[in-house]
């Protein structure tokens, strides 16, 4: 008989309000269901009940906080299933304190790649600059879209490798990106190679993983040669007028500061 006939398995997320206590953050958790049993994990994340949907167990709206709850979710969301088809695989008896355990840090060898870099970045938020964040920000859209492309969404941690370092480098070299942006040039490339490393690394330093898969990996930087504008090129930067007052300010500050430095025998 089929192990997974015997098992009802439910993931659903729901928010406590703290008691007596109108207009205060409510807090987010994961209610996992097995066999008419609950458990609740805490998610640590904090949300107004305004912006919480009870149906579909996310938060509501578009803003950059409401989607980074949102991702953290369907990171946690991987995790939970993760484990609970883990124990199944390795013929454990499935209960909710055994999946509670191991989503709780017990076994995590059960962190997956994207619930490592949602830690990372969740982590981070407030010790980064906002320009640094927002870059690994742009690294993890990477990584979700090679993992859609590659993995079926998610890897585990342990099924890092080499051989993914080198495939995921290979798409960030081919990716097309199909809106204005260029395509990645190989500096680029080595930028999200190298932020990528240093989540992984954090991994390492918590012994979520056994072997670091960066070990052998070097990042191969090309040196640019920065050239100097002719005066026909500045001309024309000069006399080019911005409906953008932001931008029209850029350009009387870029200017001021060539000029200054001729005048000071810089160039």
């Amino acid at each position: 008989m089929d192990i997974k006939n015997l098992n009802t398995f439910g993931i659903h997320f729901i928010i406590r309000s703290p008691k007596n206590q109108k207009g205060k953050l409510a807090t987010v958790y994961a209610r996992i269901s097995v066999n008419d049993r609950r458990a609740e994990i805490s998610l640590k994340k904090k949300i107004s009940p305004d912006q919480w949907s009870d149906l579909k167990g996310r938060a509501k709206g578009r803003s950059e906080e409401v989607v980074k709850l949102n991702n953290h979710i369907d990171c946690m969301r991987i995790l939970i299933a993760e484990a609970y088809h883990s124990l199944i695989e390795k013929g454990k008896v499935v209960t909710v304190e055994a999946i509670k355990n191991s989503i709780s840090g017990k076994d995590e060898s059960l962190m997956s790649l994207c619930g490592l870099i949602e830690y990372h970045n969740s982590e981070c938020a407030d010790s980064l600059a906002q320009g640094t964040m927002k870059n690994y920000y742009t690294t993890q859209r990477y990584v979700k879209s090679f993992l859609k492309s590659h993995y079926n969404g998610d890897i585990a941690l342990s099924e890092l490798t080499y051989k993914f370092i080198i495939d995921f480098e290979r798409y960030l070299h081919r990716f097309q990106p199909l809106d204005h942006h260029k395509k990645l040039g190989n500096n680029g490339v080595m930028k999200h190679m190298e932020r990528l490393r240093k989540m992984v690394n954090l991994a390492a330093r918590f012994d979520w993983i056994d072997k670091d898969p960066f070990s052998k990996y070097k990042l191969h930087y090309k040196k640019v040669e920065r050239g100097y504008l002719t005066q026909d090129e500045l001309s024309k930067i000069q006399f080019k007028d911005f409906c953008v007052e932001r931008l029209q300010s850029v350009k009387d500050i870029f200017i001021f500061c060539c000029y200054t430095a001729c005048l000071c025998g810089y160039a």
